[in-house]
């Protein structure tokens, strides 16, 4: 109850007539929230839809941009794992190379 008189003390702060959310998919993501008509008439069902699309768009370009972020960082760590594993078969390499030299030089001195 505290929370929502929180809520309703701040949107009364932003001069609020109306606030619409944004979801994308069931999560919401944020609310636009929309001050008076300058005309001071209401809003009506055609305006209100308008901004609802908004609002759903929007949310869903912030969860684009989030998903392209978590591919960036992914994108990232995978680059560092194959640089580590090149680095790794290269030892591995050079360990075979040596342990080849190491069993010709006994069959030679044989």
């Amino acid at each position: 109850m505290e929370r929502m008189l929180r809520v309703q003390d701040a949107l009364k702060l932003l001069h609020a007539a109306v606030c619409v959310p944004g979801y994308y998919k069931s999560e919401l993501v944020g609310i636009f929230i929309l001050g008076k008509k300058i005309d001071n008439t209401d809003f009506d069902l055609q305006e209100l839809t308008f901004f609802q699309t908004l609002a759903n768009d929007a949310a869903m370009a912030i969860k684009t941009a989030e998903f392209q972020e978590d591919i960036i960082a992914q994108n990232r760590q995978l680059t560092e794992q194959s640089k580590q594993l090149e680095r790794m078969v290269a030892e591995l390499e050079e360990m075979r190379r040596k342990e080849r030299k190491s069993y010709f030089d006994i069959v030679v001195s044989l």
